[in-house]
């Protein structure tokens, strides 16, 4: 796993501002509105910038869902584990006969709809007040903005947002500081986009040419700490005390091309969840060609629902420091990868101590996991005291290690304390025939160096098989 870190070394102009209705022009006329400023205080918005957007050729390939079809018979109900969950009883991300990852997503084939603006509005510095970004219009982030305690940034359907980078540390990104709030849901029809420049100018479709969203809440961690600080920006703390806290809403939100390097060989993942609490909405999110993780929990009890990940060069789910909560629905294409290890899911505890508490606990129901890159990692790492629930799981395509893979005495011992009641795998299917294998092995123990495993690989396939429906495809 890349460190996932947020730029310090951006200069930029923090500029406070009060409640403000302004855009820029789209909608297909182009035009543009002047920045305006609110009562006795500066906006946010600076400036305006010329933007030329091209049509662009949709990319990747549509859902493959009739491999899916013939394996419902072995589906679990998920709600039966969890009151958060759907009762959706097939396997993997989507019901063959309702797909709603059409329309509104890069790399299945088609691209989502965006605004034909000739000028954007840039904003610059810090959201204090309420700020809305208008339907139908075009924004540029200028360096790091940040929606401050108190502040609330909405964006309303079918708004187009670009960053750009001028080099290594200097990229445009957005941060929600602990007190803040995003409220951005789009339609299938209009969905909110966060792109990089050069996509709108030239259809560059390469990763890291911004940075990512990073949203930051009081709900708890298994740090020891209320006051933890980004690894590479120090004015970013996340945690608390509040499970419930809530930083706002994402819906029908694209981040496509992100992943700007904070360091050399460092980049940030597209969304970065610090903390964030089971108040924060998080629906019909995609992250795009990202150059590290797709979306990364650190600590924190928010959910989510219908995730595309497509692309993305390091892992697609990464939890870490006692995370608690709950994901359904999520395609994961691995098409790219650049980092050591790029695998579909990555679910940690604490990286200092196994044993920290709360155990990190990550409930997964109703994912595809495949890859179409013969050299990405593992479908699944458990690792680090980890706990976890997969249910309703298709893993398929080629990989250069294993199919699941559990690291660590501390992981193992916690997951073997399960029983059929409350299982950590019900209804996962796996493709790995013998005569052609996509994974290097089924089933792989592992641990730290100089670590003495008490388990082994024989033991992982005895706890999948001993569960509900669990399939491995020969």
């Amino acid at each position: 796993m890349k460190k996932a870190v947020l730029s310090a070394v951006l200069t930029v102009s923090f500029i406070s501002m009060s409640t403000l209705l302004v855009g820029c022009g789209g909608g297909g006329g182009g035009g543009s509105s002047s920045p305006s400023t609110g009562t006795n205080q500066p906006s946010v918005f600076v400036g305006t910038e010329s933007i030329t957007i091209k049509q662009c050729q949709p990319q990747g390939q549509p859902l493959n869902l009739s491999q899916v079809v013939s394996l419902a018979q072995y589906a679990s109900n998920p709600r039966l584990v969890d009151s958060f969950f759907d009762n959706a009883e097939f396997i993997g991300a989507v019901n063959p006969s309702n797909d709603w990852t059409d329309g509104w997503t890069f790399g299945l084939g088609k691209n989502p709809s965006m605004p034909s603006c000739t000028t954007a509005t840039v904003i610059q510095g810090d959201i204090t007040g309420s700020v809305t970004l208008e339907s139908g219009k075009c924004y540029r982030l200028k360096g790091v903005v940040r929606v401050k305690s108190g502040g609330v940034l909405n964006i309303q359907p079918g708004v187009l947002i670009y960053g750009d980078k001028t080099g290594i540390g200097s990229f445009d990104s957005l941060n929600v500081e602990r007190g803040g709030k995003i409220i951005a849901e789009g339609t299938k029809e209009k969905p909110i986009l966060f792109v990089g420049k050069r996509y709108l100018e030239s259809c560059d479709t390469s990763s890291g040419q911004w940075g990512g969203i990073n949203i930051a809440g009081f709900a708890s961690t298994n740090t020891g700490s209320t006051e933890n600080q980004f690894e590479a920006d120090k004015s970013l703390v996340y945690g608390g005390n509040s499970d419930n806290d809530s930083s706002g809403s994402l819906k029908y939100v694209v981040l496509a091309f992100g992943g700007a390097e904070v360091a050399p060989d460092e980049e940030v993942n597209g969304l970065t969840l610090l903390a964030t609490g089971s108040g924060t909405k998080i629906e019909y999110v995609q992250v795009y060609n990202n150059a590290d993780d797709g979306v990364e929990w650190f600590g924190g009890t928010a959910n989510a629902k219908y995730l595309v990940l497509i692309g993305n060069e390091d892992d697609n789910i990464d939890t870490d420091q006692g995370y608690r909560g709950n994901v359904q629905y999520v395609y994961i294409r691995q098409t790219k990868v650049s980092s050591n290890d790029p695998r579909g899911i990555e679910a940690d505890g604490l990286r200092t101590n196994y044993n920290a508490t709360p155990y990190s606990f990550l409930r997964v129901a109703n994912i595809t996991i495949e890859s179409t890159n013969s050299s990405a990692h593992e479908a699944i790492m458990l690792r680090r005291g980890t706990d976890a629930q997969l249910i309703n799981v298709f893993i398929t395509g080629p990989r250069s290690q294993a199919c699941i893979r559990i690291n660590n005495n501390a992981t193992y011992q916690r997951l073997s304390s399960r029983n059929v009641n409350s299982p950590v795998f019900m209804s996962v299917i796996i493709n790995n025939p013998q005569q052609q294998p996509n994974c290097s092995t089924t089933f792989r123990a592992a641990g730290d160096t100089g670590e003495v495993l008490t388990f082994t690989n024989t033991d992982i396939q005895n706890m999948f098989n001993g569960y509900t429906n669990n399939r491995v495809i020969q």
